[in-house]
């Protein structure tokens, strides 16, 4: 995919939810904040005395092994899609992600 394929933008913006992202309050709101969950529950389940290695296969553009890498010493994220992982990498370097939310008239 390319960077202006909808489905990768439709990724994007479902993993980096702006706050009007459901702008009529109708949606599930918590789901879509589900990389931050997913760490937080990965993060309740560390054993002490265990190395902090996380290996997230299938990682998209890389939403949920950043939000691992805040909790975890160690997190690699593995994929198919070259869009994906180039995606990634420019988060890695820049710090934000960019993407368009399709609007329908």
């Amino acid at each position: 995919w390319d960077d202006a394929d909808p489905r990768l933008q439709a990724l994007l913006g479902f993993h980096n939810p702006p706050p009007d992202y459901y702008p009529f309050g109708v949606g599930p709101k918590d789901g879509v904040k589900f990389t931050e969950n997913l760490a937080n529950i990965c993060a309740h389940h560390k054993k002490d005395g265990v190395k902090d290695r996380v290996l997230e296969v299938g990682c998209g553009p890389g939403g949920i092994s950043f939000a691992l890498s805040r909790v975890f010493e160690e997190v690699k994220g593995v994929d198919l899609s070259e869009s994906f992982i180039l995606k990634c990498k420019t988060v890695k370097e820049t710090g934000e992600i960019t993407y368009q939310i399709p609007v329908e008239e």
